[in-house]
């Protein structure tokens, strides 16, 4: 792997706080990213994830937590993952994923 970033953005059309929710609750992400999480990001959590992919899982350490804008952590052998949640008219996040 190179180590060059990586950078990704999009506009959901829910409120900064429903979807920063939506990205620390096992129950959620069990909807539409993972298969299986053994509990909630919370700020200093240690938690492992189980991908829709079979096979694909891995560590997650909270790295930083400031609800609801800023969501950042450490998956197993380093990778930094990055996410920003920005307030677009009150009703809508721009997500931007590093």
């Amino acid at each position: 792997m190179s180590g060059r970033p990586v950078e990704a953005s999009m506009l959901i059309r829910r409120p900064p706080a429903e979807v920063f929710a939506a990205f620390v609750n096992p129950m959620v992400l069990r909807k539409f990213w993972l298969s299986d999480a053994s509990g909630p990001l919370a700020p200093g959590a240690r938690v492992h994830w189980k991908f829709m992919v079979p096979g694909a899982e891995t560590g997650v350490v909270v790295r930083r937590f400031e609800a609801p804008h800023h969501l950042a952590f450490e998956w197993t052998g380093g990778m930094q993952v990055e996410m920003r949640f920005e307030a677009i008219d009150g009703t809508a996040t721009h997500l931007t994923v590093a």
